[in-house]
């Protein structure tokens, strides 16, 4: 699962560097951080790691949501 997640990180910065306007930013975003997004979806997959391995993915998912945020916020910059 932790593949999982750097996989998403990769797949925004792949098409951040596409994105053209605010709008596809907005887009990106939802796409991946939104409610039905990617990184969203994968955390709902911690209810099938045991017990032991959960508050490890939890760390992995918040790092992750830190660093995509991060993505987010300095490609803004170059709109």
């Amino acid at each position: 699962m932790e593949n999982d997640l750097q996989a998403i990180v990769t797949q925004a910065e792949a098409i951040l560097k596409t994105v053209t306007s605010r709008a596809e930013w907005e887009q990106t975003k939802a796409t991946i951080l939104g409610p039905n997004g990617s990184l969203t979806q994968a955390a709902k997959g911690i209810g099938r790691l045991s017990k032991e391995d959960r508050p490890a993915f939890g760390q992995s998912l918040n790092r992750t949501k830190k660093e995509l945020e991060e993505v987010f916020k300095s490609s803004l910059l170059s709109i």
